[in-house]
């Protein structure tokens, strides 16, 4: 966002890039505070931070703007999350942003997110401010991140910086190598207006409010801008910028986008049938304001309408789903997680997880492994698994591009009573599916409460049956006032029960309880 009055030499356009926990959210603080963009009464710790669920788990979710105003120069900072769950985040900052400031935790070193950060910012040939943040604790081991940055990244000595963010401490160079270090944009304010749309957020009094970075031209209300994705024109009805409040102005003004593709696969339903539409509005708002989050409409027998939606990991999809209950109060149905298959069955050879090995990497006392896996065996439990084994030192990151591979793959379908349960039939790879089946089949036994007739729980692959389990009926003691007479008529009494849970069996419905799905989805995981 710019001002007219304001030259273009004056302006820097840079984001806060690093691993999670490494202290994004606090320099951010310090920003704030140092150019006295946020007054120190109102100041709290991750001001920027807004959302209740952020707050709670104590991870940066979205992406935050604010414009902060430091001497004669106007900086626009996108604070970004670390996790990479929401990796599509960063890669749409720094579609904006000219520069970045590469911060690395002082304790925990160059870890393997940190690295995964700095190939993306070398794709997008922005200059790079690398930052050592923590060296206000004694475990801070500064001198041999430095080494790894010059030997590995070839950063140059003067160039890499030490600070606490949390006290302070050389924050003031930071800002001050911004000044010096990072570009201004380039515009052409004569010419037509040109713009690209990084985030957006719906306003219950305003609507729908669009964050730009402005490419050539400007903008003011009641002008007539036309999208071309959606090949519509609108009229705009405001402008202003993100101080983080807004500030309304009269006008504005003045690197193709990556698209993010998500990588995990789910059904959402509303347990009550009827908030579906209120549901439907919901994942439209939602979609709106996070351009990797998808979904269509899925239609399913047992649970009803409901939605397929996709995601960029089992933290978004989490987060996606308490804030569905929280802003709009709707209580949902999540199935088991899967991916998307493209289906072409031939035999291979693999391992457990089917990894193919690729390289090793070292450096210093970090060792790399980098392995070549399918995208089904890591979103549900890998990095559990990794956490477990390496006793939490251990981090993962993966490419967030999908190359189809044959594979010897079956699907499973999951039938209660002669009827196919689409959300519960899942996809697995030939090597285990007999097991996965057994294990889901015994855990609906279990979940399933028992109603007045038969219910049969199978596992089928090719309409052939390979795994079964019965939950039987519950019965009234039709004999109980049978206190003597001929034997043949408690022996009618009982036939006569057995022809009507026969007829039930038929014609009735199984009712599958709303916390089944998510009981499943714990199993898959434990």
């Amino acid at each position: 966002i710019y001002n007219k009055k304001v030259p273009q030499e004056y302006i820097r356009n840079f984001c806060i890039l690093a691993h999670i926990d490494s202290g994004k959210s606090t320099l951010a603080d310090r920003f704030l505070e140092l150019t006295k963009t946020i007054k120190k009464k109102k100041m709290q710790e991750q001001f920027l931070d807004m959302m209740s669920l952020e707050r709670e788990k104590g991870i940066t979710i979205k992406l935050k703007t604010v414009r902060m105003h430091y001497h004669n120069y106007i900086f626009n900072l996108i604070d970004t999350p670390g996790h990479f769950d929401f990796y599509h985040e960063v890669k749409r900052s720094l579609s904006v942003c000219e520069g970045a400031i590469f911060l690395i935790d002082g304790c925990k070193g160059i870890q393997s997110q940190t690295v995964n950060i700095f190939y993306e910012l070398q794709k997008h040939k922005i200059k790079i401010i690398p930052v050592i943040n923590k060296i206000d604790l004694n475990t801070c081991i500064s001198n041999k991140i430095k080494a790894d940055l010059l030997t590995k990244f070839n950063f140059k000595d003067n160039e890499i910086l030490n600070i606490s963010a949390k006290f302070g401490i050389n924050v003031k160079d930071v800002l001050e190598k911004i000044v010096t270090d990072i570009p201004h944009p380039t515009i052409n304010t004569n010419s037509f207006f040109r713009a690209v749309v990084f985030d957006s957020f719906f306003d219950q009094y305003k609507g729908v409010v669009l964050i730009i970075k402005i490419l050539n031209g400007y903008l003011k209300k009641k002008q007539k801008v036309f999208f071309i994705t959606k090949k519509k024109s609108y009229t705009i009805q405001e402008v202003g910028y993100l101080v983080p409040n807004e500030i309304k102005i009269k006008e504005m003004v003045a690197k193709k986008m990556d698209t993010s593709y998500p990588s995990v696969y789910c059904n959402i339903y509303s347990v009550n049938d009827k908030k579906c539409s209120e549901l439907e509005s919901a994942l439209n708002k939602l979609k709106l304001n996070d351009s990797s989050f998808t979904f269509n409409i899925n239609i399913c027998e047992t649970l009803g309408k409901g939605f397929t939606c996709g995601f960029n990991g089992l933290l978004h999809l989490n987060i996606i789903q308490e804030r569905i209950k929280r802003e709009y109060s709707i209580e949902t149905i999540i199935t088991a997680p899967s991916v998307n298959y493209l289906i072409k069955l031939k035999k291979e050879h693999m391992d457990k997880r089917r990894g193919i090995f690729i390289k090793t990497e070292c450096a210093n006392d970090q060792i790399t492994f980098v392995y070549n896996m399918p995208l089904s065996e890591i979103v549900i439990d890998f990095l559990d698994k990794i956490k477990s084994c390496t006793k939490g030192y251990g981090s993962m990151c993966y490419a967030d591009y999908v190359v189809y591979k044959p594979s010897d793959l079956l699907k499973i379908n999951i039938n209660i009573n002669n009827k196919n349960i689409e959300s519960l039939s899942f996809v697995s790879h030939k090597s285990n599916y007999n097991e996965k089946a057994k294990m889901l089949v015994t855990k609906l036994k279990k979940l399933i409460n028992p109603h007045q007739f038969l219910i049969v729980i199978q596992a089928t692959l090719s309409s052939k049956v390979f795994v079964s389990e019965k939950i039987r009926p519950l019965k009234k003691n039709v004999t109980a006032k049978c206190y003597g007479g001929d034997i043949t008529r408690r022996r009618k009494l009982i036939e006569k029960q057995n022809e009507g849970k026969k007829k039930m069996f038929s014609i009735g419905k199984v009712k599958l309880a709303p916390n089944i799905f998510t009981e499943l989805f714990n199993l898959k995981r434990s």
